[in-house]
């Protein structure tokens, strides 16, 4: 069993990297700092790396301030190197030559694109987070989950399934969930930390993005925008914008939601959401992307004119297909 054979690597080495994928979001910054905080623990030296910013409203989790932003100068190696919640060596952006500077890397993750590109993968897409993952592999180290790795996994498993409201969340999740719950963590509390932490310039910056709402197909699709000149003098960093296409997605005639968010002069990154049948891990795929069904994202470099039309019209055709 995979997961076993990852536990026993973790216990016999002493000198460890993480890191996620670039964008990190609640399950990758929750299911890393996990592993990080219970390798501490046990007395290893371990360092945890981000290929790009952090969201801040994940600063609540217990090692938060320890992550550094990898630079390529950076010569200290390792033995193991872990990447948890990624696809590839490539989408942890700066972080991927960390795999050339240590002995063994590992790769721990649910998507079903993933390229299986360590020398041990343990990739099960039928699990909800990451954070599932991470669990059990502790579990298997025999070690005792305390409060700061309960808060990191709870927050993994409860920010990718969407609170439990999406169709990824199976009885094993709840199970788990029970298990960290049992630790005394205040699980209550990650809710308003995650989804009900705004600051009034995310508040503002959310009218933009919803004031430019379209929709198309007989109210089905919902397309929705931030580009730079909607931020004034606000760095988009400052933003927490990964709430916003869910109210998109929300509107009761619609089955799957876009919203484009520019992020550099030609550079917008791509977020999908679909309520029933519409795969939009497929549509993502054809342009470098990934995720899950119902829940995707991609990168594109260009102009906006050049592609919104076409990918309008990629999620025009999934309707008509019936999602397939």
């Amino acid at each position: 069993m995979i997961a076993s054979e990852i536990a026993a690597v973790l216990k016999i080495n002493s000198n460890f990297a993480l890191s996620a994928h670039i964008n990190p979001d609640g399950d990758s910054l929750g299911s890393m700092l996990a592993l990080y905080n219970v390798l501490k623990a046990m007395g290893k030296n371990v360092k945890v790396f981000a290929g790009d910013s952090l969201p801040s409203n994940y600063s609540y989790l217990p090692g938060y301030d320890s992550i550094v932003n990898y630079s390529e100068d950076m010569d200290e190696e390792f033995d193991v190197f872990i990447v948890v919640d990624c696809g590839s060596f490539d989408r942890t952006g700066k972080c991927s030559c960390l795999s050339e500077k240590s002995k063994i890397s590992i790769n721990i993750d649910h998507h079903l694109t993933n390229s299986l590109f360590a020398d041990y993968n343990l990739v099960d897409s039928n699990s909800s987070a990451a954070g599932e993952l991470i669990y059990q592999i502790i579990k298997l180290m025999g070690v005792d989950i305390r409060k700061e790795e309960a808060l990191c996994l709870y927050t993994a498993i409860f920010s990718d399934t969407g609170g439990f409201r999406y169709s990824n969340t199976t009885s094993v999740t709840h199970q788990i969930a029970g298990d960290l719950i049992n630790t005394g963590i205040n699980f209550s509390n990650i809710y308003e930390l995650i989804y009900r932490n705004y600051s009034l310039n995310d508040v503002k910056i959310m009218g933009k993005a919803l004031s430019s709402i379209e929709l198309y197909s007989d109210a089905k699709i919902a397309y929705m925008e931030l580009l730079l000149s909607d931020l004034g003098d606000l760095n988009l960093e400052d933003v927490n914008t990964s709430e916003f296409i869910d109210y998109a997605r929300d509107i009761n005639t619609v089955e799957v939601a876009l919203f484009v968010k520019q992020v550099k002069a030609d550079e917008y990154k791509l977020s999908f959401r679909s309520k029933n049948y519409v795969d939009v891990r497929k549509i993502c795929e054809k342009y470098g992307g990934g995720g899950h069904a119902k829940a995707a994202g991609c990168t594109i470099t260009g102009e906006l004119c050049d592609f919104r039309d076409a990918v309008i019209k990629d999620l025009q055709q999934a309707l008509e297909d019936g999602g397939r």
